[in-house]
Formats: structure tokens, sequence, C-alpha cells
């Protein structure tokens, strides 16, 4: 089952709650930006949030950044919310998603 971008916003919130509870980390900060990007990223490249999590793609991303320099907004905040919607899939994250979707489409 590939989930779609909405389930995996729901639960990175959960996991990242998971996570800072066994680590310190990420803090409120880094969680708030890495759903803020990822709506950016989301809005700029017309995806919506009920697609499949894999149309996030690197073509995605440089339509992303195409759509954000086109619209006057900097290089860095452009490049900012890319880097934060990455964040979505940071290496800590990755067994969490894997043990949550594999249960749920075993399930299915």
């Amino acid at each position: 089952m590939i989930p779609t971008i909405e389930q995996v916003v729901k639960c990175y919130r959960v996991i990242a709650q998971i996570e800072r509870a066994k680590t310190g980390r990420p803090s409120d900060d880094t969680i708030t930006n890495v759903l803020r990007g990822t709506k950016h990223v989301c809005l700029a490249a017309g995806i919506q949030q009920t697609d499949k999590v894999n149309t996030l793609t690197r073509k995605t991303f440089d339509k992303a950044l195409a759509y954000f320099i086109g619209n006057n907004i900097s290089r860095l905040s452009a490049w900012s919310y890319v880097s934060q919607c990455r964040g979505l899939f940071a290496k800590w994250c990755l067994p969490h998603f894997r043990s949550a979707y594999a249960a749920r489409s075993s399930v299915s």
C-alpha cells in the first residue's frame, strides 16, 4: 500500500512526538517547519494532499523550486521549503513508516 501525503503527514506528527520523547529531537519548530514545507511544496507543484506520497519526487521538487523562483520567492526561502519537505523522510522516520504501513497493508 502506498499511503497518501495526508496519511504520511498525520503519521509524521505522531512519530515525531514519539521520537522526541525518546531522544529529545525533533523540536516543535522542526516539526512545524517540516509540515509547513510539505504544504508549500505540494501547493507549488500542484499536488493534492490526497495524492500518493510517491508523487513527491525530484521532478516535483524541481517544479516547486521553479514555481517559487518564478513568483519572486528568494532562492534561500525556496530551498528551505524543499529541504523542510524532505525532512518528512528523514532516516529516523523510515522505520516508523515501514511498520505503520506494513501493518496496514497486511490487514487489507
